[in-house]
């Protein structure tokens, strides 16, 4: 079939299809992809929407598909190891449909720069009690890049509802091959926020450098354990207003070098697991904050011995409160130190006992500033020091 120019719809059931959409921007929707179909989307921005029932790996033969959007009732899984267009395709939306059994996605060699929207269900079957109803539900979702690829998560609502829910995935997140990985969480508001979770994220130890997660307003993102990022070098955390958002230990921290965790905006709380105590990490840069009524949770941190160039700790404003595990940056150089409690804003220790929770060693430049009815304790009710900061 050739379409010709224009924007098109295109629609093709199940069976060996070849498509030409023709230039223009197309939107075409087949059930049952499979290899042997041929898809040629044209110049211009395409979509192809799969209605899937197989779990048979799928080795697309599509060109010119600029985005993917899949609902599978199924497993569902796609390999571009051997496309006959590995680049064109960098936007995909992955959803469920109700087969009894939650599905795995998999996802093989997608290109450096792709961006993934996960839901449970994208799709809400209505209110009726004679409507067909499919709740969707995703357990594993595996994402493998081309080598050092870049990729972008983006965890949406399960809105196959009245009022939208969490997207809870049963097992893992695991993005295979990728250098930099961002995850957000969407979909919640201020009446109905959502904490979607991963139950455990799984890096890759040689590819992963970079990763970012944001828990957007009012929808918190829980990533469980990471695991498998012995290259992980940065991690930056945010949540926002409204937002819970919890990340889990990051046991072997091997070559993390940067952390910067930060929550702003009444309602909006992060919570981390102990960072290093399986291998400590290499900080060089630690910054954490409560901003705007946060609360802000940390484990233990544990790093070697670095040349530090900056450690920022902060609760800065009225009912901010930052709580902080151990601390235990060993004989470390700390070329910038700071501490601010802010006015009626709290800092805690997690500790549950009087002590240390905070240790390094030369602190070349530091400040310290407390603001009018600041609290500084433990969250026990013991007193907290701040020790070997020479």
């Amino acid at each position: 079939m050739d379409a010709g120019e224009g924007n098109d719809i295109i629609t093709i059931s199940s069976g060996a299809d070849s498509i030409s959409a023709g230039a223009g921007n197309d939107a075409i929707t087949i059930t049952g992809l499979t290899s042997a179909d041929t898809i040629d989307g044209g110049a211009g921005t395409d979509s192809l929407s799969i209605t899937n029932s197989s779990s048979a790996t799928v080795t697309p033969t599509f060109v010119s598909i600029e985005t993917l959007n899949v609902n599978t009732s199924s497993d569902f899984a796609i390999d571009f190891t051997n496309a006959t267009d590995k680049t064109s395709t960098k936007t995909y939306t992955i959803t469920s449909t109700d087969d009894g059994t939650a599905d795995d996605i998999s996802v093989i060699n997608a290109p450096s720069g792709s961006t993934f929207t996960i839901s449970d269900d994208l799709t809400w079957d209505g209110a009726s009690a004679t409507d067909t109803d499919d709740d969707g539900d995703i357990a594993v979702v595996s994402i493998d890049m081309v080598s050092g690829g870049n990729v972008s998560i983006i965890i949406g609502a399960n809105v196959d509802a009245a009022t939208a829910a969490d997207t809870d995935l049963t097992t893992s997140l695991t993005l295979g091959d990728s250098g930099s990985a961002t995850i957000t969480g969407t979909g919640g508001i201020a009446a109905n926020p959502l904490d979607h979770s991963l139950v455990s994220l799984v890096l890759d130890d040689t590819e992963t450098r970079t990763l970012t997660v944001t828990g957007a307003a009012y929808t918190g993102i829980d990533t469980g354990a990471i695991s498998a990022a012995a290259a992980l070098e940065t991690v930056t955390v945010t949540s926002a207003i409204g937002a819970d958002t919890d990340i889990g230990t990051l046991s072997a921290a091997t070559s993390l070098d940067s952390l910067t965790l930060s929550a702003t905006g009444q309602g909006s709380a992060l919570t981390t697991g102990a960072f290093g105590a399986g291998t400590a990490a290499v900080l060089t840069s630690l910054a954490i904050s409560s901003s705007a009524a946060a609360v802000t949770t940390i484990g233990a941190i544990t790093s070697s011995t670095q040349t530090v160039t900056s450690v920022s700790l902060s609760a800065n404003d009225a009912n901010s409160d930052l709580q902080l595990g151990v601390i235990n940056l060993a004989a470390s150089t700390v070329a910038s130190f700071a501490l601010t409690i802010g006015a009626n804003a709290e800092l805690l220790g997690t500790t549950n006992a009087a002590g240390s929770i905070i240790t390094a060693g030369t602190v070349a430049a530091g400040s310290i500033s407390i603001g009018d009815y600041a609290v500084i304790g433990t969250t026990a009710g013991a007193e907290m020091m701040l020790s070997s900061l020479h």
